[in-house]
């Protein structure tokens, strides 16, 4: 991996035992829950770099955003780091090191393997800081076609929400199995929940994107935010797909919080 160790002292062998070390688990699909995956020192240099709300692209009413790599599929120029925190240079430093850290391909290669996913050079990244407010949710979905592999890192801290189950990721089954799914994000009182992956400090929940392969579905989702912003780094690893197809799945999908009213009441 290489990236400038001065702006953000990654011990990099640390990372990779925390990776290798982790135990995969099949049900309700693959994924893996990672705890302390940097170092205490490390993990308090992020904390400190989060640049203020203030910075963030508003993307709806309670999410705002930085887009670490773009999305190759679906991104905007005007959410970049590149371009909001260019007016703070030591910031701006520290999180251009780190894109380049997450877009590392040895990176996404332990990524990939630690999930058991066969891999190839044709793998992109994705990666956000992302700012989830009071208000906030996603309803149960499964992830886009072209992302294989999902990755939430929790950034609990003091700028964060206070509490660990208030804003955990929730692990889901459909309670009346269909044959087939849309893309958009279902309502929570037609899923049980397997398993809360709670909100933890310097945490990694990481995932295999499932889409029916024998009858397997990736379905997970966050309920409404009650207090404080959902602090973390969302990240995904993509396959080349057609991007029409990227497009009109986009265009189907609820994303944001000004759905959740409708979605999951």
């Amino acid at each position: 991996m290489q990236h400038d160790h001065s702006l953000h002292p990654i011990d990099l062998g640390y990372l990779s035992d925390a990776l290798t070390q982790a135990e995969l688990t099949n049900d309700p699909f693959p994924y893996l829950i990672i705890d302390n995956l940097f170092t205490r020192d490390f993990y308090s240099r992020l904390l400190a770099s989060i640049p203020p709300i203030n910075q963030a692209a508003k993307v709806s009413d309670s999410i705002s955003r930085i887009t670490l790599v773009p999305d190759p599929y679906s991104d905007n120029e005007d959410w970049s780091y590149k371009k909001l925190l260019t007016n703070t240079p030591a910031l701006y430093k520290f999180w251009h090191s780190f894109a380049e850290f997450l877009n590392s391909p040895s990176l996404i290669q332990q990524l990939l393997e630690i999930l058991e996913i066969s891999h190839s050079n044709s793998y992109t990244m994705s990666a956000r800081l992302a700012y989830d407010s009071k208000g906030s949710g996603l309803g149960p979905h499964r992830d886009r076609e072209d992302k294989v592999a999902s990755f939430i890192f929790y950034l609990a801290g003091p700028q964060s929400c206070s509490t660990e189950i208030d804003s955990g990721t929730e692990l889901l089954v459909p309670k009346v199995l269909r044959d087939s799914y849309s893309d958009k994000h279902y309502k929570f009182s037609e899923f049980r929940t397997v398993k809360k992956v709670l909100y933890k400090p310097n945490r990694l929940f990481a995932f295999a994107v499932k889409r029916g392969e024998n009858g397997v579905h990736s379905f997970h989702g966050y309920r409404q935010t009650t207090q404080g912003t959902r602090m973390s780094i969302k990240f995904h690893i993509h396959k080349n797909v057609e991007k029409t197809t990227i497009s009109n799945m986009i265009a189907s999908t609820k994303k944001f919080s000004k759905d959740w009213e409708s979605e999951n009441e």
